[in-house]
Parts: C-alpha cells; sequence; structure tokens
C-alpha cells in the first residue's frame, strides 16, 4: 500500500487505530499478530486487499480478542454472559466465512501425526522400523 501523505494514518496503513492507542499493552499486540495473520491468510498485505477486506481483518481480530477474553475469564471460574459469548462466536464466524476462511470439514482437522504417517510421503520408514 503507498502511503498518501493527505490520507489518514489508518488509511496509508502505518497506524492501525484512529485514536491514540498504546500499542505496546498486550491486547493491543495480540490484536496487531492477529490482523496481519488474517491479511496473510486472505493473500495480503499489498495493494491487492481492498478496503472492504482489511476491515473484516479488523472486525475478526477484534471479536477474537473479545471472544480470547471471555475464554480466560471462564477459565478462571468467573461468569460470563453465555448470550454475548455465543454472539461474539456466532458474528466472529460469519467475518471469517466473508473474508473466505472456513473451518476444516470434521475429520480433517491438523493433528499430530504418527512417526509412519510422517516418513511415509518421504520414501522412508519410520526409524525403528527396522
Amino acid at each position: 500500500m503507498s502511503k498518501d501523505t493527505n490520507a489518514s494514518k489508518v488509511s496509508n496503513g502505518s497506524c492501525l487505530w484512529v485514536e491514540p492507542t498504546d500499542g505496546r499493552r498486550a491486547p493491543a499486540r495480540r490484536y496487531r499478530d492477529l490482523y496481519n495473520d488474517l491479511l496473510i491468510e486472505i493473500g495480503g498485505p499489498g495493494p491487492k486487499i481492498t478496503e472492504p477486506q482489511r476491515q473484516l481483518c479488523r472486525r475478526a481480530a477484534g471479536l477474537m480478542i473479545l471472544a480470547e477474553r471471555s475464554e480466560c475469564a471462564m477459565a478462571n471460574g468467573e461468569v460470563v454472559d453465555p448470550g454475548a459469548y455465543v454472539k461474539i462466536c456466532g458474528s466472529l464466524s460469519r467475518v471469517l466465512v466473508a473474508l473466505g476462511i472456513e473451518p476444516a470439514p470434521p475429520g480433517q482437522e491438523e493433528a499430530t501425526p504418527t512417526l509412519a504417517s510422517y516418513f511415509a510421503p518421504h520414501g522412508g520408514d519410520a526409524p525403528g522400523n527396522d
């Protein structure tokens, strides 16, 4: 993305937030990491990523932070509004689908491979299978 000196810092890509934000705090760093990972997932960053795609990546990153905070609270034994949590997760799912990012079909999730399945495509047996 080329920097337009007349555009806002958000528009030219030099800042993620319209308002001044301390980007050193953990949530800001996590947001930035998620946003950048999502851009990479859809084929960016770069000029081929449209502004609507960038906006959807921003919404997805924000929803991911909200979901993670709710999950942390649950893990700490705090009460979390289940309705709000389900809305966050549902909204996140719809934003990810709009970006073209869909979960793996059941049974195709990434799993830790066995040694045999790891070495089979490489034309060899697992060590110790003499």
